[in-house]
C-alpha cells in the first residue's frame, strides 16, 4: 500500500514479506512505507538494497496487481536507481479466476508476484528483475516467430536466462551470434569461396568473412555480428562501480539483448541469400 496506515490485513501481509526477505536475503535493512526516490510519487510497503547497486521494492496489496504499480510503471523504469519490484497479495486472491488477467498482465509488465496464504507462509509466483531491464516475453515470441527452430530454441533459453540474470542472458546471446559465424564461414569453405581456420577467434574469422569478394553483399551484417560480439560477449563479467553505472549498464542490457535478436536475423537473412544454410 502506498501513504495511509496498513490496515490489519496489509500488516500481515507485510509481515510475511519481511520474513521471507529477511530469510532469502539474510537480514538485510529492510525499510517499511519509506520513500526510494522522490521522484516516484509512489512510497513502497517495503524496500531494501539487494546490493551496492540493486534496490527490491514490495506492494503490499489485496489484488495481484496492485493499481498504484499500474500508475507509476514508467516513473520507476525511468528513475535512475535500478528497482525490481514484487507485488505481495493473499494467496485467496492468486487463485480466483477474476485475477487470473491482471495476473499475467503483473508478470508481462515486469513485476514479481509473492502470495501469502492463511497461515503466513509466502510463496514466489514468479520473479522479477529491474524493471529498466524488462522485456516482455510476448515481444520475444514475436520477433522469432519466423526462424528455424533450433535457432528459436536458443535464444529462448537466453531469454530465460535474461530474465534471471540480465548480463548473462546477452553473454549467452551473442555465444548465438558465435555459432552462426563459424557456420557460416564453414558454409563459405565449402562453397570454395573462404579458406579460413575455424578453430581461430570469432573476430578474426568474422574478419575474413568480412573481406570475402563473394560475401560483400553480406558486409553489413557480418560487421554488424562482429561489433556486438566485440561489445556484448562478456556483459556479465563486468560489475558497476558506482549507481550511475549501475542503471547504464542495466539499461544497456534491455538494449543489447533486442540488437543481439537484430543482429541474428541479420545475418542469418543475408547467408540465406548467398545459399548458405546456416545452424548453431
Amino acid at each position: 500500500m502506498s501513504g495511509g496506515g496498513l490496515t490489519t490485513s496489509g500488516q500481515f501481509l507485510t509481515d510475511a514479506a519481511e520474513e521471507y526477505f529477511n530469510g532469502l536475503y539474510e537480514n538485510p535493512s529492510l525499510r517499511t512505507s519509506t520513500q526510494i526516490d522522490p521522484s516516484l510519487g509512489w512510497t513502497p510497503s517495503i524496500h531494501f538494497k539487494a546490493s551496492n547497486h540493486l534496490t527490491i521494492a514490495a506492494e503490499v496489496s489485496e489484488t495481484p496487481y496492485p493499481a498504484i504499480l499500474r500508475l507509476r510503471h514508467a516513473d520507476i523504469a525511468n528513475v535512475q536507481v535500478p528497482i525490481a519490484v514484487y507485488s505481495v497479495c493473499p494467496e485467496e486472491a492468486y487463485l480466483e479466476k477474476k485475477e487470473q488477467s491482471n495476473i499475467r498482465q503483473l508478470q508481462q509488465h515486469g513485476y514479481g508476484l509473492l502470495t501469502v496464504d492463511g497461515d503466513g507462509h509466502v510463496q514466489r509466483r514468479f520473479g522479477c528483475i529491474p524493471l529498466i531491464q524488462h522485456i516482455p516475453e510476448t515481444e520475444i515470441t514475436g520477433v522469432i516467430k519466423e526462424i528455424p527452430r533450433p535457432i528459436k530454441l536458443r535464444i529462448r533459453d537466453a531469454f530465460q536466462n535474461y530474465e534471471l540474470n540480465a548480463g548473462a542472458g546477452v553473454s549467452q546471446l551473442s555465444e548465438i551470434v558465435e555459432a552462426l559465424a563459424i557456420s557460416a564461414a564453414k558454409g563459405a569453405n565449402t562453397k570454395g569461396w573462404l579458406s579460413v581456420n575455424l578453430t581461430l577467434p570469432v573476430a578474426r574469422i568474422l574478419d575474413e568473412m568480412f573481406a570475402c569478394p563473394q560475401l560483400k553483399s553480406a558486409a553489413a551484417a557480418i560487421g554488424g555480428a562482429r561489433s556486438y560480439i566485440s561489445v556484448y560477449r562478456n556483459a556479465a563479467h563486468h560489475p558497476p562501480r558506482s549507481k550511475k553505472a549501475a542503471y547504464i549498464k542495466y539499461r544497456d542490457c534491455q538494449h543489447g539483448f533486442r540488437e543481439g535478436i537484430r543482429r541474428i536475423l541479420d545475418f542469418r537473412d543475408s547467408m540465406k541469400k548467398l545459399g548458405i544454410q546456416i545452424r548453431c
